[in-house]
C-alpha cells in the first residue's frame, strides 16, 4: 500500500498486475525502464493484495498502471491518472494503451506462411479458464491469425483450407494427426507452445519438420528450455507500459489530461521451432550468422571457418557439441529454406532454382531428398494442391545418442533459478544432451484435476533418463526404481526418490541472527496457515514449520521466548492489521517469502505504521520484482538455488552412470545471504550515540579502522559505548566490526570471482590468514568451502 500523500514525499506510481506470468513481468519491467532514464524521482509500488483490492489504497497513489478487471477500479474518479492496459474500449481508464493482439495474430500467420506451413492451427489450451482480459486477448489473436491467413492465401492464389482450432491437449493431438504437414501452430502463449511441443513428441511428430510452432510473450526461459527452442512473439507490453507511465507522469507534472498511446508493433523472435537455428555459444552464433547472410553460391564449410577465424576441425567440433550438427548440415538447412521459399512463391523451374542457389541440378536434387521425404517437384505440388491431406511419408530420424534430463516444475521464481543451474551444468557437459521441461499444470489453480495431465506426465517420465521434480509437483505412482528421481522441497516423500530440501531451519536462524545484530528485542513471524497449504502436508515438518522452528530456536538461544506469530489465510478481515498494531515496537518481522512480505508491508502501512521505523520486514527468496517495486523496498534472504541446480544435475549424471560417482551425497539447499534494502534500514534501539557508531562501522568497515576510530565518532568514553553495544546489540565494537566485514566478504564470495586474498583485502581485513580465521569463527566454514557450497564453479559455460 502507498503511504498517505504528503507534498514533501516522493510521488508513488502503483502497479497492479500478476507478476507470476510473463505478461506481468514485462509490464513491470517497462514501468521500471521508464524511471531508469527519467529525471523524475518517483516510487514504483507493486500492489499485492490478498485477493481483495482496497479502494482507499488505490486512491492514495499519485497514478496507476495496471492490467486488471475494470470493476476493480470502479471507485476511482474519472480524472484519476490511471491507465488500464488491455482493457476494453468502454473502460474509463482505457486511454488507448492496448497490446495490438490482432496484429500479434497476423504476425503469427505471416511467420508460419513464410516458413512453409501447409495448414494452420490456433491452440489455446487455457480458453475455458481465462479471465475476461485473457479471453479478449485470445479472441483477438485468433481473429488476426485467421484474417492474415485468408489474405495470404488470396494473394498467392492458393487453395483455401479451414483453419483448425484446438482447446485441449487431446484436441490438439487429434487435429495434428490428420492435418496436412507441415502444420503451422500459433499458440496463445509460450506455456501453450511448450505443451504443444510435448504433444508433438508423444504423437510421434517432429518439430519443426512436421509441426511449426510459434508462442507469444517471448518468455526466454520457457522458449529456450523447450527442445527445440520456441519461436515467440514479444507483444510489446514492456514498451507500452513504458509509454503509459510516461504519459501518467507527464500528466501529473503538467496538470494536463493524459495523452493517448502511440502504436507498438509486436516483434517476432525466430528460434528452432520454425526452423531457425539458435545457439548460446559465441562461435556457434557467429557461424550461423555467417551462413544466414552469405550469398548461397559461396557457402561452404571452409568459407564459414575463414569468416569466423577458426579451423574447420574446431568449427565442426564446437557445432557438434552445441548443436549436434556440422557446418555442412547448417549450410544444407539454409539452402533448403531458400529452396522451399522459391518453390512456394515462384514458378521458376527446379533447375533455375538450383542455379540461383549456386548448386548443380543433380546435387540439388540429392541434397533435397537427403533431408526431405519429397523431391523438389513433389514438395511444390503438395504445397499448391489439396494433396497435402495425404499422410506424410514416414520420416527416418537419426537415433538420439544424448541423455534426457527431465525437469517437472511449476516454474515459480525459485524453480527458474534452479533450472539456470541445471542448464549451466548441461552446457559444460555436452554429452548430457537436451534439458527438457514439462510445466506442472496441477500447480495452477484452475487446472487442478485436469484428467489429461497425468497421462502426459507418465509419458514424459518414461522418456527421460533421470528426473528433477520441483516443489510439490504430483508424480506418477509407478516410476521404476531404476530411474533416478530427485524431489526438491517435497513435503510428501517417496520411497524410491532422492529428496533434497532447502535448509529451512538455517534460513530461520539466519533471519534471527540478522535481527539480533541490529539490536532488536521484539520479534514476530508470519507464514501461511495450515488451511491454505495443500492437503496431506505435515505442517510442522514443512518448509513453513521448519523456518518458524529455526527462527524461534535461535531467538530462544539468545534469551528471547516471546515471539509473536500470525499466519496468512487469505481472509477478507483486518486481522493482520490489528495484529501488527498490537505488537511491541519497534518489531522485527520475519516473513516466510517475499510475496507474503509484500502483503504484510501493505498491511503494515494500512495499519498506520511506518517501515522501517515501527516494523522492519525481512522476506525470503530475493525476488527482485516484489522486493524492489515497493514503497519501501524489502530486504530478503537469498537462497542458493542456482548452485543447487548445478549440483543436482551432477548427482543425477552420476546415478545414470554418465560420470564417475563421488562419495558426496545430496546436502541441503543453502541460504546465501541477506540482501539488504530499506525495509530493514533501522536499529532496534533508541540510542543516537550507538547508532552513530554502528553506522560508522557499516560505512567504513572496508577501511583500516580500529575500535578507537569507532569510539571517536561518538561523544562517549570507550567503556560507555562498549557497554551500550554489549547491552543493546549483544556484541563488542570489535565484534560488530568483524561481523560487518564478514558480511561484506560474503557478498563478494557470492557475486564475484575474486580469489580469497582479494576478497579479504576488499572486505577490510589485512590479509588472507586473519580473514579465514575470522570468517570460519562466525560462519562455521572456511571462505572457500562457503563459496563452493553456494556458487557455481567459476569458468562454467
Amino acid at each position: 500500500m502507498p503511504p498517505a500523500k504528503r507534498s514533501s514525499k516522493r510521488r508513488t506510481i502503483g502497479v497492479l498486475v500478476n507478476i507470476n506470468y510473463a505478461y506481468g513481468k514485462s509490464l513491470l519491467r517497462g514501468v521500471n525502464a521508464y524511471f531508469e532514464s527519467s529525471p523524475h524521482d518517483y516510487i514504483v509500488d507493486l500492489y499485492i493484495h490478498d485477493r481483495n483490492v482496497q479502494e482507499c489504497e488505490l486512491a492514495a497513489y499519485d497514478g496507476i498502471v495496471c492490467s486488471v478487471e475494470e470493476e476493480l477500479l470502479i471507485a476511482l474518479p474519472d480524472d484519476f491518472p490511471a491507465i488500464n492496459l488491455d482493457s476494453s474500449s468502454q473502460d474509463r481508464f482505457d486511454r488507448g494503451f492496448r497490446v495490438d493482439n490482432h496484429r500479434v495474430g497476423e504476425l503469427g500467420a505471416e511467420a508460419l506462411y513464410t516458413v512453409g506451413a501447409l495448414s494452420f492451427l490456433y491452440y489455446d489450451g487455457y480458453k475455458a479458464f481465462h479471465s475476461q482480459i485473457s479471453q479478449q486477448a485470445s479472441q483477438e489473436r485468433e481473429t488476426g491469425f485467421r484474417g492474415a491467413y485468408e489474405k495470404l492465401i488470396a494473394e498467392a492464389n492458393r487453395p483455401h483450407r479451414q483453419i483448425l482450432c484446438a482447446t485441449s491437449r487431446d484436441d490438439l493431438r487429434s487435429q495434428l494427426s490428420s492435418a496436412p504437414k507441415p502444420v503451422g501452430v500459433f499458440c496463445f502463449n509460450d506455456a501453450a507452445a511448450l505443451e504443444a511441443v510435448e504433444v508433438c513428441r508423444h504423437s510421434g511428430l517432429s518439430v519443426p519438420e512436421d509441426v511449426l510452432l510459434i508462442g507469444v510473450d517471448n518468455d526466454e526461459l520457457l522458449c529456450t528450455l523447450s527442445n527445440p527452442w520456441i519461436t515467440s512473439i514479444d507483444t510489446g507490453v514492456a514498451r507500452l507500459a513504458e509509454q503509459a507511465v510516461g504519459a501518467i507522469v507527464e500528466s501529473i507534472e503538467s496538470g494536463k489530461a493524459l495523452d493517448n498511446s502511440a502504436p507498438v508493433e509486436p516483434t517476432l523472435f525466430p528460434r528452432q521451432s520454425t526452423g531457425t537455428l539458435t545457439a548460446r555459444g559465441t562461435v556457434a552464433s557467429s557461424a550461423m550468422n555467417a551462413i544466414e547472410h552469405a550469398e548461397p553460391e559461396v557457402l561452404s564449410p571452409a568459407y564459414i571457418a575463414e569468416r569466423i577465424g577458426c579451423s574447420m576441425r574446431s568449427l565442426n567440433q564446437l557445432l557438434k557439441g552445441e548443436l549436434n550438427r556440422t557446418a555442412q548440415d547448417l549450410i544444407a538447412e539454409r539452402i533448403l529454406r531458400d529452396a522451399k521459399r522459391l518453390l512456394r512463391e515462384t514458378d521458376d523451374s527446379v533447375e533455375s532454382i538450383a542455379s540461383k542457389l549456386g548448386r548443380e541440378p543433380a546435387s540439388f536434387h540429392q541434397l533435397f531428398k537427403r533431408y526431405e521425404p519429397f523431391s523438389p517437384g513433389e514438395y511444390r505440388k503438395r504445397f499448391r494442391t489439396l494433396s497435402g491431406h495425404e499422410k506424410s511419408p514416414a520420416r527416418v530420424l537419426e537415433p538420439a545418442d544424448s541423455t534426457t534430463l527431465g525437469l517437472i516444475s511449476p516454474l515459480g521464481k525459485s524453480d527458474r533459478i534452479l533450472i539456470s543451474g541445471v542448464e549451466a551444468y548441461v552446457r559444460s557437459h555436452p554429452k548430457l544432451g537436451a534439458v527438457r521441461i514439462l510445466v506442472e499444470i496441477e500447480s495452477v489453480e484452475p487446472f487442478i484435476g485436469d484428467p489429461t495431465y497425468a497421462n502426459y506426465t507418465d509419458a514424459f517420465v518414461e522418456e527421460c533418463d533421470g528426473i528433477l521434480a520441483a516443489s510439490q509437483v504430483v508424480l506418477p505412482p509407478d516410476i521404476p526404481p531404476s530411474k533416478p528421481i530427485v524431489t526438491i522441497d517435497h513435503d510428501r516423500p517417496r520411497a524410491n526418490a532422492y529428496p533434497i530440501y532447502s535448509d529451512n531451519a538455517q534460513i530461520g536462524a539466519m533471519a534471527a541472527r540478522y535481527f539480533l545484530k541490529k539490536g532488536f528485542r521484539n520479534f514476530a513471524y508470519s507464514g501461511y496457515s495450515a488451511d491454505v497449504l495443500r492437503a496431506g502436508i505435515d505442517f510442522e515438518k514443512s518448509a513453513h514449520g521448519q523456518r518458524w522452528a529455526g527462527y524461534q530456536a535461535e531467538l530462544r538461544r539468545h534469551g528471547f521466548s516471546d515471539i509473536a506469530r500470525h499466519d496468512c489465510n487469505y481472509d477478507s478481515t483486518h486481522a493482520a492489521e490489528h495484529w501488527l498494531q498490537q505488537l511491541k515496537k519497534p518489531v522485527a518481522l520475519f516473513v516466510f517469502n517475499d510475496f507474503l512480505a509484500k502483503l504484510r508491508a501493505n498491511e503494515t502501512q494500512r495499519a498506520g505504521l511506518e517501515i522501517p521505523k515501527d516494523v522492519v520486514i525481512l522476506g525470503v527468496d530475493n525476488e527482485r520484482a516484489l522486493c524492489e517495486s515497493s514503497a519501501t523496498p524489502i530486504s530478503s534472504i537469498e537462497i542458493g538455488f542456482a548452485k543447487a541446480g548445478y549440483d543436482l544435475a551432477e548427482f543425477l549424471c552420476a546415478k545414470m552412470g554418465l560420470i564417475k560417482a563421488s562419495d558426496s551425497e545430496l546436502s541441503h539447499i543453502h541460504a546465501m545471504r541477506v540482501v539488504e534494502r530499506e525495509s530493514t534500514n533501522a536499529f532496534g534501539f533508541d540510542d543516537p550515540e550507538l547508532e552513530r557508531a554502528a553506522q560508522f562501522i557499516r560505512s567504513h568497515c572496508v577501511d583500516p579502522i580500529s575500535v578507537n576510530d569507532i569510539v571517536a565518532v561518538t561523544r562517549l568514553s570507550r567503556r560507555s559505548i562498549e557497554n551500550r553495544a554489549k547491552t543493546l546489540m549483544g556484541m563488542t565494537l570489535h565484534e560488530l566490526l568483524s561481523h560487518e566485514r564478514v558480511r561484506r566478504a560474503t557478498d563478494l564470495l557470492m557475486s564475484s570471482d575474486f580469489n580469497i586474498n582479494e576478497v579479504a583485502l576488499r572486505s577490510g581485513f589485512d590479509g588472507g590468514t586473519s580473514f579465514c580465521r575470522t570468517f570460519k569463527s562466525l560462519t562455521g566454514e572456511s571462505p572457500a568451502v562457503y563459496r563452493k557450497k553456494r556458487v557455481i564453479p567459476i569458468g562454467t559455460v
